[in-house]
């Protein structure tokens, strides 16, 4: 459908323009300009297309085209003036797509790849906007994913300098392009990356995403290394760092969907490990194990149980790592869960409980701040419990979930107050006699927070924020005012016309039933 699209639009409108140039009298220069701004249209109608489609599907054909444009006729192109050209066309929104199809022009002859190399380390070097640096530096990485680039001094150098001098945005460029130049020579390169990791500490998190892009790209050639890899990884594990821990995880995530045999017993043993952050780390790695496709889950099922022990951990980041890898699993197939079901809610439910011994003050000067450091593991739990009712609620004791969520309603958290409403609706309808048991329960807290919301809104007192929570607890209400016969309750009427008595929260509850309705 692409290329059919295209290729009218390209021959209807491009020889149409090549009429034009030659019925008027026109100078070279102006017809040289004119063909230009055609072909610039043209690009971005092409990459106005691509963002509907997937690109690599469709380069193999965008390719020529581009090339037929740009040597059409009199006007021949350069392959520096073809890239000139796309990278007009480029934005922060096509820059893969723009990056992808440049590299593969410019090098369909072999003879032009060295000149083109140096005229986008020329760029790096003197071109002072960060899109055309960018751009650049993907390019490069991606004729580094088809063609071996150890050879070319210029840009190995240019990237261990670029490493340590560049603006932080443009180092994540630099070594997603080391990267790719990975995949075109792991022999090399992959060593390389390697004793950076091990040697070069502030180039760790720079290092570990040039890792994930040959793991992403290349993972069976990443797996090749993987005796050597996995004791470094396990070293920069124990860090506090949660951006480096998420990668190393993926990284080994992706080693053991390649093959998890020779692997495995390392890994799980690592869940056990002394060190905090690297039981974290290991743990959030299933997340990456476990994925979409069709996969061989065997030596998954045989190290889940594992897993599941790091539920209770007395480290916060441990259960929140493992909270992560369920909530993935429940996600995407929550029936793989249904063997462990019972007891992953026997360990989730009591991980809900707010602990006051986990919030510290910290003092920042004047001010001092509070942090709860247990909120990430309250607002996974719930999350977890929200993704298992609707497949699992048989395995789960709905009446104990149902109280626990009397407490989640007035959670100090936003994420565990919004989960804690989709959950009760959720409840009216597949266990309407549980909410009728703990009916003036969730009344109370659905009218305490709504009485405080309409404080902080008379007050003009964070109003976006607060509107959206006065929303979430009306949902509730309003499912709740589903729940068979429940006009005859006296305490739901009651509540009803309590709240609908304020102006404001009559408003928004009209308009969220006609929204529902």
């Amino acid at each position: 459908m692409f290329l059919v699209f295209f290729s009218f639009f390209f021959f209807f409108f491009f020889f149409q323009a090549e009429d034009g140039i030659r019925d008027v009298e026109r100078s070279r220069g102006l017809g040289d300009v004119y063909k230009r701004q055609v072909l610039e249209e043209l690009l971005a109608a092409m990459f106005g297309l691509c963002k509907s489609v997937v690109i690599d599907a469709v380069v193999d054909e965008a390719v020529p085209i581009i090339k037929n444009i740009a040597s059409h006729r009199k006007g021949k192109m350069t392959p520096e003036a073809i890239s000139e050209t796309l990278s007009n066309s480029c934005t922060e929104k096509n820059i893969r797509s723009v990056a992808t199809i440049t590299a593969r022009v410019v090098t369909l002859k072999d003879e032009e790849t060295p000149r083109m190399l140096e005229f986008y380390v020329k760029t790096i070097s003197s071109d002072a906007n960060p899109l055309k640096q960018k751009l650049a530096y993907m390019i490069i990485g991606n004729i580094g994913i088809k063609k071996d680039l150890q050879k070319f001094t210029a840009i190995n150098e240019l990237i261990d300098k670029q490493l340590l001098s560049a603006s932080e945005e443009m180092k994540i460029n630099v070594a997603i392009c080391l990267g790719n130049l990975a995949v075109g020579n792991k022999d090399y390169y992959l060593p390389k990356i390697m004793d950076k990791l091990k040697g070069e500490k502030k180039l760790g998190y720079l290092m570990l995403v040039a890792l994930r892009e040959v793991a992403v790209l290349d993972n069976e050639g990443i797996f090749k290394c993987a005796k050597d890899l996995l004791p470094i990884l396990k070293l920069q594990a124990n860090t506090d760092d949660d951006g480096n821990r998420a990668i190393i995880a993926e990284i080994i995530g992706k080693l053991l969907t390649i093959d998890a045999a020779p692997i495995v017993k390392e890994v799980t043993a690592n869940l056990k490990d002394k060190a905090a952050n690297v039981r974290a780390t290991y743990a959030l790695s299933y997340k990456y194990w476990y994925g979409k496709g069709k996969q061989d889950l065997t030596y998954f099922r045989e190290a889940f149980p594992q897993l599941l022990e790091l539920l209770k951990d007395e480290n916060v980041k441990v259960q929140a790592a493992v909270l992560e890898t369920l909530i993935h699993i429940a996600h995407l197939n929550p029936i793989n869960l249904r063997a462990y079901a019972v007891k992953i809610f026997a360990e989730a439910i009591p991980l809900t409980v707010f602990k006051k011994n986990l919030v510290k003050i910290v003092n920042l000067g004047p001010l001092d701040h509070r942090i709860d450091e247990g909120e990430a593991v309250r607002e996974g739990a719930y999350i977890l419990l929200d993704n298992m009712l609707e497949e699992l609620n048989d395995k789960m004791e709905l009446p104990m979930l149902a109280d626990r969520l009397t407490y989640g309603l007035a959670d100090e958290s936003d994420e565990v107050q919004a989960t804690s409403q989709q959950i009760l609706a959720k409840l009216c309808r597949l266990s309407p006699g549980t909410i009728l048991g703990l009916l003036a329960k969730f009344l109370q807290e659905i009218e305490n927070a709504v009485d405080k919301l309409v404080k902080k809104l008379n007050k003009k007192q964070d109003v976006e924020r607060a509107t959206d929570s006065m929303r979430g607890f009306l949902k509730a209400f309003a499912a709740i005012g589903k729940v068979p016969e429940i006009d005859l309750n006296e305490n739901f009427q009651g509540c009803k016309k309590k709240l609908m008595a304020d102006p404001i929260v009559k408003g928004i509850f009209s308009e969220l039933t006609k929204s529902i309705d």
